[in-house]
């Protein structure tokens, strides 16, 4: 059974290929197989093999069992993923997932997707859209230094480059709206809803004097009560 806990991983992450967002492989899925991807790929291990449990991708994702299943029913034919059925130990009912993981993980072809981001509680409570949206404003995310750090208000030396872009808190995007929701797979009139719920968790914030957004990798350091999540775990109030 998944606890959340004060003690989680901040460096844990999967490679999320961009050509998935470009091709519009994401956009084709349902929300329940959106909000369940990261969890599943955050759990592979490096044989690319995963095998969560219903409840704990569940607790993770905020949603009901039954968009559990959904949402692995509609994985179906993504590429680099596929699940089978097995029996535990225990002689309980599960299965495996498994990814092709990226030969390469250079930048440009990959972005790092946390597992804080799950473990935080944020992923959980975001609406479904904005679940579908967090991906593609990291897929067109980008770092320019300088603005970086002329935002974070702090100075640098040319050699500290590649140990600032390694710490780094967030990337900037400034994709238009109706391309985000046209790759994201969601409604134009729901993009501004998705935003707002993706900022209440911390993941975006607007940048200062200039459009375009802040995008986080770890939701700002942010972290919902532990309390509360588990509080809505063991009551199962969950979206359906």
């Amino acid at each position: 059974m998944y606890q959340f806990t004060d003690e989680f991983s901040h460096t844990h992450r999967f490679h999320f290929r961009k050509k998935y967002i470009k091709n519009f492989n994401w956009a084709r899925l349902s929300t329940a197989a959106e909000t369940i991807y990261p969890v599943l790929a955050c759990y592979a291990k490096k044989s690319g093999i995963a095998f969560p449990s219903e409840e704990t991708i569940s607790d993770l994702a905020g949603i009901t069992a039954k968009v559990v299943r959904k949402g692995i029913k509609d994985l179906d034919g993504f590429p680099g993923f596929s699940w089978r059925p097995y029996t535990t130990k225990t002689g309980r009912r599960s299965k495996k997932f498994y990814f092709k993981l990226p030969e390469s993980t250079e930048t440009g072809e990959t972005f790092p997707f946390f597992q804080y981001v799950l473990e935080s509680g944020s992923w959980s409570e975001l609406l479904p859209t904005a679940r579908a949206l967090y991906p593609v404003m990291r897929s067109f995310g980008f770092w320019d230094i300088e603005n970086y750090m002329e935002i974070e208000e702090d100075e640098y030396e040319a050699s500290e480059f590649d140990e600032i872009y390694q710490n780094r808190k967030w990337d900037f995007c400034e994709a238009e709206k109706i391309v985000m929701a046209e790759y994201a797979g969601i409604d134009r009139t729901s993009i501004d809803a998705a935003l707002k719920s993706l900022k209440h968790c911390c993941l975006v914030e607007p940048l200062p004097d200039r459009p375009g957004w802040k995008v986080f990798l770890k939701s700002n350091g942010m972290i919902f009560k532990r309390d509360f999540l588990n509080k809505k775990r063991v009551s199962k109030k969950y979206r359906s």
